[in-house]
């Protein structure tokens, strides 16, 4: 993706080429576009605490053409919306392996990271330059990210469109910047599952408020990280140490453990927890007592080991 230099300008035109040189389109079609394309824009007011108003210029032939025209005390404020707002949508979502990581941390990691370009965004003035980098952040957020699926799904169920241009215009109707996704790339911003990666927190700590100690496959419940959880206890081992008398354990009892969290997003793009599962015990603390697992023990050799290996590397 290349830099770009803000540039002033106040309108933003929707161009839907047809085939056969048609001048109409599906209603429904451009209801979704036009939904998800404010969608997008309301996440960007979001972050930026812009505020403006957009006025709906009469759709125009040669294909389909939309313009919206955007009102605002600033200018610097619309050109910024007006920048992001393209090349967001000809930005695809990136399948880069850093940025996949990113997705399997903390989300309040990523968010402020996202925060921070913002407000570097924000100061920016005409003349600046925008780089890229900045922007490819940004198009990492989930909302954004279903938003753009929901835009380019609309427009793959239209079979007549062809392509798809985005123009800005400054207010001399001259145009500033273009940028055209093709048909048979559409394909690359939809996003097909609704899966994210798992989360992993390799010492998670849970108060066991409710465990279940029976041989059945029901969840336990518990406090972690101040919110109470129902989670599964896939550690058959610790299962059956318990009820061998090998651990002393009951409610209210604080067991250390390797916690995998999985995520789903929802149809507005906000990310939750689906399923809470302990994968291993590493240790179970009660009345200031402290007892390790083998597992945790293990685990505890290993991650040092890893950890010096690491220091002699540096």
């Amino acid at each position: 993706m290349k830099d770009y230099i803000l540039r002033e300008q106040n309108k933003i035109e929707f161009h839907y080429y047809l085939e056969g040189n048609s001048h109409s389109i599906n209603a429904k079609t451009l209801h979704s576009c036009n939904t998800e394309l404010l969608g997008i824009l309301n996440k960007l007011s979001n972050f930026t605490q812009f505020d403006y108003n957009i006025e709906t210029v009469a759709l125009e032939e040669g294909g389909v053409k939309q313009i919206w025209s955007f009102v605002s005390e600033y200018s610097s404020q619309v050109t910024m919306i007006l920048t992001l707002l393209m090349i967001l949508l000809m930005l695809r979502p990136s399948q880069d392996k850093e940025l996949t990581q990113l997705q399997k941390e903390n989300l309040r990691l990523q968010n402020q990271k996202i925060e921070l370009e913002i407000e570097n965004l924000k100061n920016k003035e005409i003349g600046d330059k925008i780089e890229s980098t900045s922007v490819e952040i940004i198009n990492e957020d989930q909302e954004i990210i279903v938003h753009k699926s929901k835009f380019y799904e609309s427009l793959e169920k239209e079979l007549r469109v062809v392509k798809f241009e985005t123009n800005t215009f400054n207010k001399d109707n001259k145009i500033i910047n273009t940028e055209i996704v093709k048909r048979d790339e559409f394909i690359y911003y939809i996003k097909h599952k609704d899966d994210l990666p798992e989360l992993i927190d390799e010492y998670a700590k849970i108060e066991v408020i409710a465990p279940v100690l029976l041989n059945r496959k029901y969840k336990w419940k518990g406090l972690y990280n101040g919110e109470i959880i129902d989670f599964y206890m896939g550690e058959k081992e610790f299962k059956k140490d318990i009820e061998n008398g090998d651990i002393a354990f009951k409610s209210g009892s604080l067991i250390k453990c390797v916690l995998i969290q999985k995520r789903k997003i929802n149809e507005i793009g906000i990310e939750y927890i689906t399923t809470y599962s302990v994968k291993t015990v590493l240790g179970v603390s009660d009345n200031g007592t402290h007892i390790e697992t083998v597992k945790g023990k293990i685990k505890r050799i290993i991650d040092k080991e890893k950890k010096d290996q690491l220091k002699l590397e540096f």
